[in-house]
């Protein structure tokens, strides 16, 4: 059977000064500021009550062949389907 074989990669000093770049910045944009985490806070409070028939929380019969849910309508009332 062939042996495999071991590669040596060589990268220019531009090619590795641009990898270097990549990596120091890249973790430096993924932490939010506070100003986003406050916005993101006012949003849900914008949101809340606005978003109907969103989630499915399935409850199944027995036998598993039919199930229910409940849909949380506007001004607080309920429907099961």
């Amino acid at each position: 059977m062939p042996r495999g074989r071991c590669h040596l990669v060589t990268l220019s000093p531009c090619h590795l000064v641009i990898l270097c770049l990549c990596l120091v910045a890249s973790p430096g944009r993924a932490q939010g500021t506070r100003s986003d985490y406050e916005r993101a806070g006012r949003l849900a409070s914008q949101t809340r009550n606005k978003v109907f028939k969103a989630e499915v929380r399935a409850h199944w019969f027995a036998h598993g062949t039919r199930f229910w849910y409940r849909n949380d309508l506007p001004g607080g009332e309920t429907e099961y389907i």
